[in-house]
């Protein structure tokens, strides 16, 4: 079974470093800091293995117990890139007791991170994959941010459209407030619409033609394509019945496998890729249904090589998470150089480096991740709660190099 496949361990106590124990945990740190330099990520899973292997404790208390800190800087911000445990603890308490407080908290986020992507980087060509596109809600949410004057937003959607129904979410009521000045877009933006439903897919191809006539800017363009992806190619099958947006590779929403089905493509992140010749992906959007780590799984090689900027998911008690840990997932995620929080319609939670088992809690959720060396790092961590609880913390640094004082929440989520 592969690591994501592991399942979720149990909280590990720390345990006090004396003995032989003391100097080898200190040469596994000092390890792990030497191998920082050339590989941020092969450094903090050496730390993590060597700590399990000589019964440390979590490491964001280790370095702190001898007076290190392991950081990013990113923006104006010197992100911290462990929590302390007791700092895990807390975030995780906030975080359920939201989910409970707060209806649909982090199954129908806000996306406010979005929002702030495009307010600062409303001129640049935008390339957006995305996977579970069903009735094209989220791809309609791009467009009006970076497009607005082709008029394809969610709520307008429907407008033209009315059979298509409207979202667990209520989608097609959302209304997109655009605080950039740009009216028109001034940059290409190209998304890839990746949707298995042969129904959903005949729905997609009459929205496109209604906001994408042949006078539409060549620029802007709304590919739709049929097809499932996983972590394997070959063809599967779909529900042909589909009239929801919890169908998925595994059958209907009620539990029923119909007597009817369609055959698809199937693909995996990689191979599609390849074969669009897509150079790099701005906006990865993963929503199929439970089946989103194995998805995951087919992207390693674009992954890998840091071609993907931000990446969303959903995480959920259906499909493959019956098997598959969110720890693992955001483990494997953060060897490759990505931070993972859970969305939400208020502040995001950091689960990289920060993980507590409250959040392997099967349950509907979205995950958002950023590439460390992505300039929206520090835009996410200044959404976060633990940024909202605990931000002194992240000007620490600054102010003992006499760089003055700590910037007010404005300044911090300036560019």
């Amino acid at each position: 079974m592969s690591s994501a496949g592991r399942a979720l361990r149990r909280p590990r106590t720390p345990a006090t470093a004396s003995g032989i124990i003391k100097p080898l945990l200190g040469v596994v740190i000092a390890a792990g800091i030497l191998y920082v330099a050339v590989e941020a990520a092969g450094g903090r899973n050496l730390l993590d293995e060597g700590l399990r292997a000589v019964g440390g404790a979590d490491i964001g208390t280790a370095l702190t117990s001898i007076g290190l800190t392991m950081s990013t800087v990113s923006g104006d911000l010197e992100i911290r890139e462990y929590c302390r445990s007791e700092h895990s603890s807390e975030l995780a308490w906030h975080f359920r007791n939201q989910t409970v407080d707060v209806p649909f908290y982090t199954a129908c986020p806000g996306s406010g991170w979005l929002e702030r992507f495009q307010e600062l980087a409303p001129s640049a060509p935008l390339m957006v994959v995305d996977i579970g596109c069903n009735k094209g809600y989220s791809s309609a949410h791009v467009f009006s941010l970076w497009a607005p004057e082709l008029g394809f937003a969610p709520d307008t959607l429907r407008t033209k459209r009315p059979e298509v129904p409207c979202g667990t979410c209520a989608d097609c009521n959302e209304q997109v407030l655009v605080k950039s000045t740009v009216k028109k877009h001034s940059a290409p933006l190209t998304l890839f619409c990746v949707e298995p439903s042969m129904r959903n897919f005949a729905h997609l191809i009459l929205t496109r033609d209604a906001f994408f006539p042949p006078t539409s800017p060549p620029d802007l363009q709304w590919y739709i394509v049929n097809a499932a992806v996983s972590n394997v190619t070959g063809v599967s099958h779909f529900p042909r019945g589909c009239v929801d947006e919890l169908c998925s590779l595994q059958g209907n929403s009620d539990g029923t496998r119909p007597r009817d089905f369609d055959y698809v493509p199937l693909t995996t992140l990689d191979a599609l890729v390849k074969d669009y010749a897509i150079p790099a992906i701005d906006i990865l959007k993963i929503d199929t249904e439970g089946f989103d780590a194995t998805v995951i799984l087919g992207s390693m090689e674009v992954l890998a090589r840091g071609r993907v900027s931000l990446l969303t998911f959903e995480y959920h008690e259906v499909g493959v998470w019956r098997e598959y840990a969110l720890r693992d997932v955001v483990e494997k995620l953060d060897g490759l150089d990505y931070v993972c929080y859970f969305d939400s319609k208020q502040t995001l939670s950091r689960m990289t480096s920060c993980w507590d088992p409250a959040y392997e809690y099967y349950n509907w959720s979205n995950v958002v991740c950023v590439k460390r060396t992505h300039f929206m790092y520090a835009e996410l961590e200044a959404m976060s709660s633990r940024f909202e609880r605990h931000r002194a913390e992240y000007y620490a640094g600054k102010r003992a190099a006499g760089q003055g004082k700590e910037p007010t929440v404005q300044d911090a989520a300036s560019p």
